[in-house]
């Protein structure tokens, strides 16, 4: 069974669900899908001794016979301070749709037993009424976008045009959204996921329904966009863009607010250009996330020279390209101005008059932090294996950011991804 998909409504009723069984259990309750993505989190005041929440995807993966409707119970290991507990399937109308996690404290088998018959009434409910199934559809291509090998994505787009939920003449783009969660908003998953899935499906509505694919899985989101032939597609792109971007600023004044990028792609003619489109905007995305570009637009044809790094070791980027004294020059408050004009005066390919127009300064005075820049660095900007050094230098700094997103690229930066 693939991750269920539902809407808000119903994730807010398995959310409460799982409230009301945890506090008259007086212990932690999760409900998830069968695949252990979260669909519900308890908000319960931690028990004496017992964790604040399960936490599915670190609990042992539960083998449920088939048919099975029984409550399972997992004993704990002392030794390793695994504590014990349920898992209790539950149905739908006729098939397994979640299962009920329940951590051990003062209840027994016959509490765990009465607690999943409000479980089982309540999703046979939501089943009934279809709820799973038309979000599943209304995903469109569920969780497959998110498949790093693009062959996986291919498959899920010509699915979708085979099945007439998708028509695309020659040219496809898309944007997407990462989200890295702030650790004291987004506070779970739930919230995270509801977000973005309003996101996506807002964007979605630029074109006629055929015409975009909106998926959303845990902290990432696509739209997939394919244009008339008399659309222009930088035109349509950008309606969509825009629409995120405003969704996600929202979100931000209510309080649920991470580090985000958008990526997008380039227009893409392939005859593989929807799933082509997709790995652009998804790895745009990912790059500037990576460097620092949180809410920030970034495009594949500024970011494509440098999207392979989000998938190095962070310790292997500084082990390569930094040294201490680097680092001790890019920390230092004092040198900020100095290490912007070094930024800019890689970026414009030592243009010095350019420099001196971007950073309101006289031509003089560019000459000036440069040679202050050389003297404190060892370094000589007129050589170019220097240059090279110092620029692979800049953007490694930008990435040895903490969780908070302390660190964001400075303008020059993001002119060059975002144009």
């Amino acid at each position: 069974m693939g991750a269920l998909r539902l809407e808000a409504a119903h994730r807010k009723l398995l959310h409460e669900l799982a409230d009301a069984i945890g506090t008259s259990l007086e212990v932690p309750v999760e409900i998830t899908d069968a695949r252990l993505r979260s669909l519900a989190r308890s908000e319960l005041v931690p028990v004496e001794g017992h964790a604040r929440s399960l936490r599915p995807d670190l609990s042992p993966r539960v083998r449920i016979p088939s048919g099975h409707r029984e409550p399972i119970h997992v004993p704990g290991v002392e030794a390793i301070g695994l504590q014990g507990f349920w898992v209790v399937p539950i149905f739908g109308v006729d098939r397994l749709r979640v299962l009920l996690w329940v951590l051990d404290g003062d209840a027994d088998r016959s509490a765990v037993e009465f607690a999943a018959t409000a479980a089982h009434a309540t999703v046979h409910g939501l089943d009934a009424a279809h709820a799973f199934e038309a979000a599943s559809r209304e995903s469109g291509l569920g969780a497959a976008p998110f498949d790093d090998r693009i062959g996986e994505v291919e498959r899920a787009v010509a699915g979708a045009t085979s099945e007439g939920d998708f028509q695309y003449d020659s040219v496809s783009i898309a944007l997407a959204v990462l989200v890295e969660p702030a650790s004291a908003h987004f506070a779970t998953a739930h919230d995270l996921a509801a977000t973005l899935g309003r996101t996506a499906q807002r964007g979605a509505k630029v074109l006629p329904a055929r015409r975009v694919l909106a998926a959303q899985h845990e902290h990432e989101a696509v739209v997939l966009l394919a244009p008339f032939p008399q659309d222009p597609p930088s035109e349509v792109l950008e309606r969509a863009v825009a629409i995120v971007q405003d969704l996600l600023y929202r979100s931000q004044d209510a309080g649920l607010y991470g580090r985000w990028t958008i990526g997008t792609s380039a227009v893409v003619r392939h005859p593989e250009g929807p799933a082509r489109a997709i790995w652009q905007a998804r790895n745009a995305a990912r790059t500037g996330l990576r460097i620092g570009m949180s809410g920030q637009v970034v495009e594949w044809q500024r970011a494509e020279r440098l999207h392979g790094l989000p998938q190095l070791p962070q310790r292997f980027i500084d082990d390569h390209y930094l040294t201490p004294e680097l680092v001790a020059f890019f920390d230092d408050p004092e040198n900020e101005d100095l290490t912007a004009t070094l930024e800019s005066f890689l970026e414009h390919a030592g243009n010095v008059q350019a420099v001196a127009a971007e950073r309101f300064v006289h031509r003089t005075n560019v000459y000036h932090r440069l040679r202050r820049i050389e003297t404190a660095l060892s370094v000589d900007l007129g050589r170019g294996h220097d240059r090279l050094a110092l620029h692979m230098a800049l953007i490694a700094w930008r990435m040895r950011r903490d969780g908070s997103g302390e660190h964001v690229a400075p303008a020059g930066m993001h002119r060059a991804l975002s144009g």
